[in-house]
């Protein structure tokens, strides 16, 4: 027998069917809103078809991805596998990308604080400059900044410089025509400096009512401070300005560009961009980490300058910041953070090598682990797959290798005493169906022994009922026409039931049988049926007999009875009276005398024989219908045919009971001498 568990089909058989419908229905959707954009134009419906057929697909895109996600994670393996991605891989690469940006970062801050350091260098050597003219004379203060404008210090900036006193204004041939500064500008400052709408460095210094500015333009500066410094590159975008809204205005970054030194500062917004790099502005310099990827100058990292000043108004700009770009790569970074004095570069390196290898190491043993663990519990689990489709495709015999000493072991342990048991229970199930086919050929051997439930012979009307409690009941009865007017009835209690106690009651029914044949009735009868019950090997098995013959001619009933419940009789008058016949059941070793009573049987009379399963009956609360019960029923339905009087028996039965069920085998039998006489058979 094959038992199917559904276990060898992981896949809806339906699968495909239900692809086409959401395949058709997607079209139909796509098409009802193509037709609606076309037909409509533009209009409120158009668009909310148009928004309709997005969330569709949206949708049919999430369960799409569904699908395939279920598809692909069907194995227990994959899952495991893609588990330790998401918990042993994923944080890495998290932690290794938020390294890589701190690194940037890091390396960005420190070329700005280097870039800083240098920038501060030329600030001082401005207000260097600008305090010794300060203490110069008027004339000599601007021979000495002349003379430092004509001939510059090597890989310093140009210089550029403003000498005012009063309303008059003397400046460098770079700054020709410029205004004169506000009187708020009289005193000691170094900065950014917007004069003439560009970006410059500045250091001012006055004595009195004399002002000594030096400026260099901004690009200059920071090329020149770039250059004390080459492991990082500086760019302009245009000379950028930003304000403190997050907006950005344009001014030009070259001093030397022509105009008029009036122009005002501030032009209209636009977007801050990354300045373009010159191909010799990105070469790194050497460095003693790798030339690959960390040597590249990868990292652009903004300097922000101070608040600068304005020339024309004095005031401070702290909505614009002066911004310089600045380029470099982690390798630089890292070999100018690590050089002299200190000397810990190779130091360092060795210590990171050696921790990373060490790191390395104890991940590969982590993840060999891993590995190790999935692939030993993705076997157990497919042996546990082929095992269930084996037993659901009716291979009872096959059983799980058991390899591991765990729950996946248990769970084998388990599925192969579960599939032993299926085995031993399939085979209990055949065995209880050839039983009961067997049983059922038993009872319908026994009901075949069993003689008609009706007879009408020369004025006797006979009626009977049996309902066996199990398949092969215990009770017995029978009737035999008798020559001259006469019926003899009886009706038989074998102690058990089942198929023992079904064989019985066959060999009492053919003893009865023969003996009634041989034309023994009465005590006699039940006295050789008794020796023949003694003979047999099957010891304390006993039964009861009750036996009444009728003799419609005479108008006499002669009752014989071994252990049986007392015959009922009926008057013509409707009296009930309980024919009390007191003896042993028969298949006793002690002597059986069958106590028996003859009384007259006028028509109009009846008697009624059972089984104790009819006095015996209880309901759900425990309470037997008891002879009185049974005595009141027969009582009510006094004077009926026997037929309607055995129904009205039953029924009575049927509502004691109030649907508990039989727990013994009934049978009820009716004699009756009816008022017409029948003529007599031979």
């Amino acid at each position: 027998m094959a038992l199917d568990l559904g276990l060898h089909q992981h896949r809806d058989p339906h699968l495909r069917y239900r692809f086409i419908r959401l395949g058709v229905i997607t079209g139909t959707v796509v098409l009802v809103a193509l037709l609606a954009g076309r037909v409509l134009g533009e209009g409120t419906l158009s668009t909310l078809s148009q928004v309709v057929l997005w969330v569709w697909l949206s949708v049919m895109t999430l369960v799409g991805l569904g699908w395939l996600w279920r598809r692909l994670t069907y194995r227990v393996g994959v899952r495991l596998f893609l588990s330790y991605l998401i918990v042993g891989v994923l944080p890495f690469l998290l932690l290794a990308s938020l390294g890589a940006v701190l690194a940037l970062m890091a390396a960005g801050q420190y070329a700005s604080v280097r870039f800083g350091s240098l920038l501060d260098r030329t600030y001082e050597s401005l207000t260097t400059l600008a305090t010794q003219a300060a203490s110069l004379p008027h004339r000599e203060a601007t021979d000495l900044l002349s003379r430092a404008h004509a001939v510059p210090p090597a890989n310093s900036p140009s210089l550029e410089w403003v000498v005012a006193s009063g309303t008059e204004v003397r400046a460098s041939p770079g700054l020709k025509g410029v205004g004169p500064p506000d009187t708020r500008l009289f005193r000691d400052w170094s900065g950014p400096l917007l004069l003439g709408g560009k970006p410059y460095l500045a250091a001012a210094r006055h004595v009195g009512d004399r002002l000594v500015v030096a400026l260099t333009p901004l690009r200059e500066g920071a090329e020149a401070a770039a250059r004390q410094a080459p492991w990082f590159a500086v760019g302009f975008s245009d000379a950028l300005v930003v304000d403190g809204k997050g907006g950005a205005h344009r001014v030009t970054i070259d001093a030397r560009d022509e105009g008029s030194a009036d122009t005002p500062a501030v032009s209209a917004p636009e977007t801050l961009q990354p300045p373009p790099w010159d191909r010799e502005d990105v070469q790194p310099v050497p460095s003693a980490l790798s030339r690959g990827l960390l040597a590249r100058r990868l990292v652009m990292w903004p300097r922000i300058s101070k608040v600068p000043l304005d020339w024309a108004t004095g005031e401070p700009q702290p909505s614009l910041r002066l911004v310089v770009f600045l380029r470099t790569s982690l390798a630089e970074a890292w070999t100018d953070f690590v050089r002299a004095p200190y000397q810990v570069a190779k130091e360092a390196e060795a210590a990171f090598v050696a921790v990373s290898i060490f790191f390395a190491v104890v991940y590969v043993l982590v993840v060999s682990l891993a590995v190790v663990m999935i692939v030993s519990i993705t076997r157990s689990t497919a042996r546990l797959t082929r095992g269930a489709r084996a037993v659901a495709g009716g291979d009872l015999s096959h059983r799980i290798p058991v390899k591991r000493r765990d729950q996946l072991g248990d769970l084998a342990v388990a599925f192969n005493a579960m599939t032993e048991a299926v085995g031993r229970m399939l085979v209990e199930v055949a065995d209880k169906e050839r039983l009961k086919r067997e049983m059922e050929l038993a009872r319908e051997i026994q009901q075949s022994l069993l003689p008609t439930t009706q007879l009408q012979h020369a004025g006797v009307s006979v009626s009977a009922h049996f309902s066996p409690a199990s398949e092969v009941g215990g009770d017995y009865f029978d009737i035999f026409p008798l020559a001259g007017r006469k019926v003899m009835v009886t009706v038989g209690d074998v102690a058990g039931h089942g198929v023992s106690t079904g064989l019985l009651m066959a060999m009492l029914k053919s003893a009865m049988g023969t003996l009634v044949l041989e034309g023994y009735g009465g005590s006699e009868l039940l006295e050789r049926v008794n020796r023949l019950l003694l003979q047999q090997s099957v010891k304390h098995r006993m039964a009861t007999l009750a036996i009444a013959t009728v003799d419609a001619g005479a108008g006499l009933a002669e009752v014989t009875s071994c252990g049986h419940p007392p015959v009922l009789f009926i008057s013509p008058a409707g009296g009930v009276e309980e024919l009390l016949l007191s003896s042993l059941p028969l298949g006793t070793r002690l002597p059986v005398e069958p106590a028996w009573r003859r009384l007259a049987f006028p028509p109009g009379s009846t008697l009624l024989l059972y089984s104790d399963g009819l006095t015996e009956a209880a309901n759900a609360a425990g309470m037997a219908l008891g002879q009185e019960g049974l005595r009141q029923i027969v009582q009510a339905n006094a004077g009926r045919p026997a037929q309607e009087l055995v129904t009205a028996v039953l029924e009575g039965l049927v509502a004691h009971l109030a649907g508990t069920p039989l727990t013994d085998d009934l049978t009820v039998l009716v004699v009756e001498h009816t008022t017409v006489k029948a003529p007599v058979e031979s």
